[in-house]
């Protein structure tokens, strides 16, 4: 246990089921948590950063607020994701923009924001 203690983490997709468990977990290991989330109002993190990751701004800005916030940055989770289920032929164009927009455009421009301030 424990083997996180010190570390500054940034969580996406903090209030839902899989991120709720990597915040506790990253808790109990000793780690401060800046979470983020379209909702953060049930978050129980040491801060948290309510926000679209749609939108470009805010995943490109994300990483040096809670940098900001910790006075570092050591580990990204990239835990936000959607998934809309149904046949590809049922598929809108906007479930199709919202999919990549999420699981791939923004932990593209988490990663690359948060990783010259983890190389700190």
């Amino acid at each position: 246990m424990n083997e996180l203690r010190g570390k500054r983490a940034l969580l996406t997709g903090a209030s839902g089921g899989i991120g709720r468990t990597i915040l506790q977990r990253f808790k109990q290991e000793g780690a401060v948590v800046v979470a983020s989330d379209t909702d953060t109002s049930a978050i129980e993190a040491d801060a948290a950063i309510e926000g679209d990751l749609t939108d470009a701004r805010f995943s490109d800005e994300l990483a040096a607020k809670a940098a900001d916030i910790m006075g570092g940055l050591d580990i990204l989770v990239n835990n936000a994701g959607i998934m809309r289920r149904g046949p590809v032929t049922a598929t809108s164009d906007e479930d199709f923009h919202l999919s990549m927009a999420v699981n791939v455009e923004a932990p593209f421009r988490l990663c690359r924001a948060a990783i010259p301030l983890m190389a700190d």
